[in-house]
């Protein structure tokens, strides 16, 4: 299992040049429009959010709320069109394409719902990808990339190529790649949308250990209230607006089958 290092609660950077205490992700009056020729779509609309360093939290809405937009931003894989969006205290937005790429690699881990594994790679191969971009040399990246596979429950497995394992085992690889690089930052969208409730609930517990143990920030998108549930935080949004951002409550975090007495 992963290893532990402490029961850890969310709280601010430190800034370096004149002590202020700043939030991990912070969004500030944030738009995005998307436009086809004439035709302008408003996907999201005056987002103006905040997450501190070890939070974790979901982000739900319906189709079409605008929450993949907005995990695409605080992921630096899309610009706002306006708006102030910054990472420990430090602007995105006008970074260079290689800025943000180098951004991504250092300080962001990615979780999707579809896996994006190589076909052609093992599971080594695949988990190495961020350490390759980061110039690693092939004997500490493969060391680095079999203990994370460890980590993650399929050392075992270190060998074998995507088409032979399960959709757990796949999405327990895309979680290692995503833990590989020591990010600050674990993005997960949709996580669990191809699994079966109880891979799911696996994975998800998984998420909460990391938070909880190493104190690695989540921020999740879902559709599904009960995995949201695993989150302290709960962010739903609607046509591109934040309609609510509130706190799980003690009842609902309780109801799910899983170690949460740590948030009590």
């Amino acid at each position: 299992m992963l290893a532990r290092d402490g029961n850890r609660r969310p709280g601010r950077f430190v800034t370096q040049t004149g002590g202020i205490e700043v939030a991990l992700v912070e969004l500030e009056s944030v738009d995005k429009v998307y436009r086809t020729g004439k035709i302008s779509v408003e996907a999201l609309k005056d987002i103006t959010l905040s997450v501190d360093s070890g939070e974790f939290v979901s982000i739900m809405g319906p189709s079409g709320s605008g929450k993949s937009t907005l995990l695409n931003i605080i992921g630096c894989l899309d610009r706002p069109t306006s708006g102030s969006f910054r990472i420990q205290g430090k602007p995105v937005e006008s970074l260079t394409d290689s800025n943000l790429a180098d951004l991504r690699n250092k300080c962001l881990g990615f979780v999707f719902q579809g896996f994006h594994l190589l076909p052609r790679l093992t599971s080594r191969q695949n988990v190495e990808i961020p350490l390759v971009y980061r110039g690693m040399a092939p004997a500490e990246r493969r060391a680095r990339s079999e203990k994370m596979l460890a980590a993650v429950g399929i050392g075992e497995k270190s060998a074998r190529f995507p088409g032979e394992l399960s959709g757990g085992q796949q999405q327990r690889v895309a979680l290692a790649r995503a833990l590989v690089g020591e990010p600050l930052v674990i993005l997960a969208d949709e996580p669990t949308g191809n699994l079966d409730s109880a891979t799911g609930r696996e994975i998800m517990t998984m998420l909460l250990d990391l938070n909880r143990d190493r104190g690695i920030t989540v921020i999740q998108v879902t559709h599904d209230q009960t995995m949201a549930l695993y989150g302290r935080r709960i962010i739903r949004l609607r046509d591109g607006g934040v309609v609510e951002d509130s706190p799980v409550a003690e009842g609902g975090r309780d109801s799910i089958n899983g170690p949460l007495a740590w948030y009590c």
